[in-house]
């Protein structure tokens, strides 16, 4: 078991952190089909709110989260039973070489330690098939919790749970995804700020990059 992996639990026992799927995944759903896309894997797929969405539109997909509750409520919200939710970690995918048409991680990268993001990236990787494609966001080094310490921190997120909790948070830079990402046809690499209200109603930062691009 992830050492981890209890605190992601504690998280997700307070119940879902977002409420359906992000406008990002949404909007690629025409692309995808147009360009064959059958078998999806969505990387650290938290409650589901993606996987639930992308099955919805016809989408073999597979979600894996290291947090059994997490697990536990996207089965529950998986009104067809369809999708294929797994307990892992990203480092650890329980699926083979080239066997994904499209790979989704939707803020889940920046939650490895250092010293595993380019293991993480790695297997992602592998498990894409060429041709296929990818689509990641994550916290970026212009977050306001950035370099501050626990104690700074505020609101309640994904970000903001694990610094108080001293779990990982890795923030990326531009230079740095163009790197673990190069083996790809990067077709968009875009920042984002913003503030989101999630979770009760509380206004938390965002600052992320969105990555999208074709395995080459």
């Amino acid at each position: 078991m992830n050492p981890n992996s209890s605190k992601w639990d504690e998280m997700y026992s307070e119940g879902r952190i977002h409420e359906g799927p992000s406008q990002d995944v949404v909007a690629l759903v025409a692309f995808l089909r147009v360009h064959g896309v059958v078998e999806v894997l969505d990387a650290g797929c938290g409650t589901g709110r993606h996987s639930n969405f992308l099955c919805s539109q016809g989408f073999n997909v597979h979600g894996i989260d290291i947090s059994e509750e997490a697990i536990r409520i996207a089965r529950t919200d998986d009104e067809t039973a369809s999708v294929d939710y797994r307990v892992s970690s990203v480092v650890k995918l329980p699926f083979p070489p080239n066997s994904m048409d499209f790979v989704l991680a939707s803020h889940s990268l920046e939650y490895a330690p250092d010293e595993d993001i380019q293991g993480s990236v790695a297997k992602l990787d592998s498990t894409l098939r060429k041709g296929g494609f990818i689509l990641i966001r994550v916290v970026s080094t212009k977050h306001i919790f950035f370099g501050v310490s626990p104690e700074e921190v505020y609101g309640f997120s994904s970000v903001s749970f694990c610094l108080k909790n001293g779990l990982p948070v890795h923030f990326f830079t531009e230079d740095e995804l163009r790197i673990l990402f190069s083996n790809y046809d990067i077709t968009r690499l875009e920042h984002r700020a913003k503030r989101i209200g999630i979770h009760k109603k509380i206004t938390v930062p965002l600052a992320e990059w969105i990555l999208f691009g074709r395995k080459i």
